[in-house]
């Protein structure tokens, strides 16, 4: 009892779940900015003809409204599912608290918080920011090689086949970085989830969406920044294309974190 009643007011210390959070939130307006203002603003060739032209308004605009509509159903519900699993667990630990007779509000918080992250969690987060630097540029309508120093390192606005080597606008590498990013970060509080039941869902479906955002990632990047350098003469297949093949490998893979390294991360509570 004692060791438990020490865990909730330790979980509870912390801030950190709310900051990711509100990161998530966050990055979701950004991205629905983004894709409202590449498709309204830019032509269709710089965004690789990723126009949709049937609809009550303009290409761009109905375009725009397809992709933000997208990014509510994926991201919006990834984000959506954070939330509720984050606030759900603060829930059940604060009833736990109070049937030990101890005094607390619902945004209450005990003491010092203790979360840290650590150094190998900060390497993966800088990596994965350099990755998807050409695809954060180009959700904001901009082409990172405009930029010095980077247009030394990356492709964009290079031709390839007689098209930009990133194009404006959304990418399914853009999306596999938010997944991936927002993951990573949720691992980094897996040790201060209570509930059981919330611990095995969340889990689940946080290393199935690791392991889908991971590939996402690295087979976009591999294309646009190896394959279209002429480093190599082949490519991964995408995702999406393949679905009935990658839906079932996230899901082994997702189920792998899940056993090897999620819940070897979690509190065990005798």
């Amino acid at each position: 009892m004692a060791e438990e009643k020490k865990f909730l007011k330790e979980k509870l210390s912390i801030t950190a779940d709310y900051y990711i959070i509100l990161f998530g939130w966050v990055l979701l307006f950004f991205t629905i900015l983004g894709d409202l203002y590449v498709y309204v603003t830019f032509q269709a060739e710089l965004t690789y003809f990723d126009i949709i032209e049937d609809g009550y308004f303009s290409p761009g605009v109905n375009t725009a409204l397809v992709k933000i509509t997208n990014d509510i159903f994926t991201l919006g519900a990834v984000v959506t599912f954070i939330t509720i699993i984050y606030l759900l667990d603060r829930h059940f630990a604060i009833e736990k608290l109070r049937k030990m007779k101890v005094k607390v509000k619902t945004f209450s918080t005990f003491g010092k918080s203790k979360y840290r992250m650590n150094n190998y969690t900060k390497v993966i987060i800088v990596i994965t920011l350099l990755i998807s630097m050409p695809w954060i540029f180009a959700n904001s309508g901009m082409f990172v090689s405009d930029v010095p120093v980077l247009g030394n390192i990356y492709l964009a606005k290079q031709d390839f086949n007689g098209h930009s080597s990133v194009h404006l606008g959304s990418h399914h590498g853009y999306k596999g970085f938010t997944f991936f990013l927002l993951m990573i970060l949720v691992f980094t509080t897996v040790k201060y989830l209570y509930n059981k039941k919330t611990k095995i869902v969340a889990g689940l479906v946080c290393c199935y969406l690791l392991a889908w955002g991971f590939y996402n990632m690295f087979q976009d990047f591999f294309t646009e920044q190896i394959f279209k350098r002429g480093l190599v003469n082949f490519t991964f297949p995408n995702a999406t294309t393949y679905f009935q093949i990658s839906f079932p490998l996230a899901v082994i893979s997702g189920v792998l974190i899940y056993t090897f390294v999620w819940r070897r991360l979690e509190t065990k509570i005798k």
